[in-house]
This record gives C-alpha cells, structure tokens and sequence, in this order.
C-alpha cells in the first residue's frame, strides 16, 4: 500500500511539474515578420551602364557635405537623417523609373533602398558605394 501510495505521489507530481512547462505542452507562436522584398545590388560596371538610360533616377543617400565633395554626376542627394522619411512621403518621382542608389558604402544606400521599395519604387544598390565607384577610377563631380 505503501508502495502504491508513494508511486501515486511520484506521478502526481510529475505531472503538476510537467503540466506547468508549456514549452514542453505547446510549440511557441510563430511571430510574423513583415519581410520588404529585395531589391539587386549591382557591380560598378553594370551601376554605370544602368544610370545612362533614360527612365533612372540617381539618388545619393550620403550627407549634404558628402555630396558636395563629390558625387556621381546627375544625382540627387536625398540624405538619410531624420528628413528623410519626411521627403520620402513628399516625392513625386515617377514609380516608373528606376532609382539608383548609392552611398560612401553600401549602409544607408541600402536602408534607404529597403525604404524606397516599401514606397513602391524599383530600386537598384551600387554595391561598395562611392569608395567602390572611385576604387574603379568612375567619375564624380564637385560642387
């Protein structure tokens, strides 16, 4: 009786023990994460073929003092500061054309590419950013 008595306890226990675990009841809950699409990040070569066709929007994310220290010529400078989101919701780019987006190496261009694309823009990145574009002997422009 004993015996059948302490058994009973040991398994009332475990079960009281194992009751309270729900990582070992239930799976976790899957949490959604929205993914934003992707969008290419391309050579030098092919970022320079790119932005001489006409339906390309060159967009510079770097600082205004960047900019004005050389930039890829036809670009716009659309820093990525605490403007940004700002002028983002004010452009009236066409959603047609393609943007080119570029920074010194690759960070802001592509927060702002993932930024651009939840806008609904097509958007390509120059991988390496400027440093890569001057590495490769490109051109830039001063003002």
């Amino acid at each position: 009786m004993k015996k059948l008595l302490a058994l009973t306890f040991i398994l009332a226990v475990g079960f009281v023990a194992f009751a309270q675990e729900p990582a070992l009841a239930q799976p976790a809950p899957v949490e959604t994460v929205k993914r934003t699409p992707k969008f290419p990040t391309v050579s030098v070569a092919e970022f320079a073929e790119l932005i001489k066709a006409d339906d390309v929007i060159i967009v510079d994310v770097r600082t205004e003092k960047e900019f004005s220290e050389g930039h890829i010529e036809g670009a716009v400078n659309m820093p990525l500061d605490t403007k940004f989101q700002g002028l983002l919701n004010k452009t009236t780019w066409d959603k047609g054309k393609r943007l080119a987006v570029y920074c010194r190496s690759g960070r802001r261009s592509n927060a702002a590419g993932r930024k651009f694309v939840d806008k609904g823009f097509k958007v390509v990145e120059l991988g390496g950013g400027l440093d890569a574009w001057q590495k490769e002997e490109q051109p830039v422009v001063k003002n």
